[in-house]
């Protein structure tokens, strides 16, 4: 089970003042998770306080004054590529929404269709989804690296690494759950004695 979160920083990009109030009220009307609130009227501004760290979330309007429909969705994917986005519109067009989704959204609402409730629930998946997503990219970049295949000492049961064999297998195991495993002993261990038998 995943630690739960209490406090996120979340980025609003939405230039329409009185759809901000209205996020922002829904935001506040949750118990379970404290809201930390940045906003920004336009999308340069957003990236901009992407770039300065420390987002947790990204909720964006899909049409700003700078910035429309699906070239906002490769903007802010482009400088948020480890945080999650959601999309808002007040258009529901299923057709679109699948295209948001496709470009690297986490999910896009419709703004007078969701409550508090659905919006909450919407932020907590899509920030544990894209955890799950950046931990399956590095596991895969790091089977990667290792050609697939991870050497392990079956008598101390240490992993080799690029430097050594000082990774403990069950540390390995532990933070990269689908390496295939090869075995064979360590230099160490190869060189002991053997016990007789």
């Amino acid at each position: 089970m995943t630690r739960e979160l209490r406090t996120v920083n979340l980025l609003l990009i939405e230039d329409n003042p009185g759809d901000a109030n209205y996020l922002r009220a829904l935001l506040t009307e949750n118990r379970k998770l404290e809201f930390n609130i940045k906003r920004a009227n336009r999308v340069a501004e957003g990236l901009e306080l992407i770039r300065q760290g420390g987002i947790d979330i990204v909720l964006s309007d899909l049409h700003l004054p700078d910035s429309q429909g699906m070239e906002t969705v490769r903007q802010v994917r482009a400088a948020a590529r480890d945080i999650p986005i959601i999309m808002l519109t007040s258009l529901d067009d299923e057709e679109f929404a699948a295209q948001a989704v496709h470009a690297g959204a986490q999910d896009y609402l419709v703004k007078g269709d969701v409550d508090a409730v659905i919006m909450i629930r919407a932020i907590r998946y899509a920030i544990e989804r894209k955890k799950l997503e950046n931990d399956r990219e590095r596991l895969i970049g790091d089977l990667r690296a290792m050609g697939g295949l991870l050497p392990l000492c079956p008598s101390c049961r240490k992993a080799r690494d690029e430097a050594s064999y000082r990774e403990r297998f069950e540390e390995f195991v532990r933070t990269h759950p689908e390496a295939d495993l090869s075995q064979s002993l360590c230099p160490d261990c190869a060189a002991r004695p053997k016990p007789a038998t």
